[in-house]
């Protein structure tokens, strides 16, 4: 629990009433300003290179105190999640196109890469064969496996998505991806949008490669917005090449592995909420293929 109150207290603000957002406070002051509140972490580098590249869409703290950050808070609570969405990707968009740089896969690399996925890939399969195996054995099945066990070919198709992915960029001559400054969370959530816009938190920013921020908008938001529209939005800026575009496919085709506990219906809702994950993720590589047959 953050100590927001110190923090405020500290800087001559009388809260007035407060909520809660995942990891973060919003203070209402008596005065009528809005505040958020968060546990310190230290950004300062950050936002010296974000000077240094001029990207914009970051608050500028007020304050650090009793472990806490104090910012500035502009959220308007009468845009629409999709209106959020796109103008994340928007700064998505810049500070990705500000940041970048190409890496050049060599041979040791390229090798290391395939390893990774494909055991990542037969990691996963092995994990549901296996379990399906189980499930078949037992004299009673609860909801959730049963569940499982009818969309089980789903996650199995999926997977061969993601096998066949990787197997296109094995066999690319070259395979050139970008590196940018990760945020590490994009979900509306972590966005602020009003009078300012801007990313809440950059707790898990760092260099890599700029697939993986599209990877987690789009796990992040594939049930709250359109998703498909935003990556395009994405796409038309970024201009992403075949590796990079592959690349983002193959890491939306594996599933998570999932785990169980006592309780049937969370083991419903955890197994309910991955089907429609992969039912979503099919239709919209259906969608892209028919797209790719009319072009060509």
């Amino acid at each position: 629990m953050i100590n927001f109150y110190k923090c405020c207290s500290e800087n001559n603000i009388d809260v007035n009433k407060f909520y809660f957002c995942n990891s973060y406070v919003i203070v209402y002051s008596t005065s009528g300003n809005r505040y958020l509140v968060k546990k310190e972490f230290n950004n300062s580098k950050l936002y010296k290179y974000f000077e240094s590249i001029d990207f914009n869409d970051y608050e500028k703290m007020i304050d650090c105190s009793y472990g806490c950050e104090l910012y500035h808070y502009y959220g308007d609570s009468f845009i629409d999640k999709y209106g959020i969405a796109k103008s994340e990707i928007l700064s998505l968009i810049d500070l990705h196109n500000k940041s970048f740089s190409y890496i050049d896969f060599d041979d040791n690399m390229k090798n290391k890469f395939y390893e990774f996925y494909k055991n990542k890939i037969d990691g996963c399969l092995k994990y549901y064969l296996k379990l399906q195996d189980e499930i078949e054995e037992m004299e009673f099945i609860s909801p959730a496996y049963y569940l499982l066990l009818n969309n089980i070919s789903k996650f199995y198709k999926l997977l061969h998505f993601a096998s066949d992915k990787l197997n296109y960029i094995n066999g690319l001559d070259s395979i050139r991806i970008r590196e940018v400054l990760l945020v590490g969370n994009i979900s509306i959530e972590n966005y602020c949008y009003g009078e300012k816009k801007y990313f809440i938190s950059f707790d898990e920013a760092k260099r890599d490669y700029l697939i993986f921020d599209l990877v987690s908008f789009y796990k992040n938001n594939i049930f709250k917005v359109d998703c498909i529209s935003l990556i395009d939005l994405y796409n038309s800026k970024i201009k992403l090449n075949e590796c990079e575009y592959a690349f983002f496919l193959l890491l939306i085709c594996i599933p998570n592995i999932l785990g169980f506990e006592n309780s049937n219906f969370n083991n419903t809702v955890v197994v309910r909420n991955e089907v429609n994950y992969i039912d979503k993720t099919l239709k919209y590589l259906l969608e892209k293929d028919k797209e790719n047959q009319k072009t060509n």
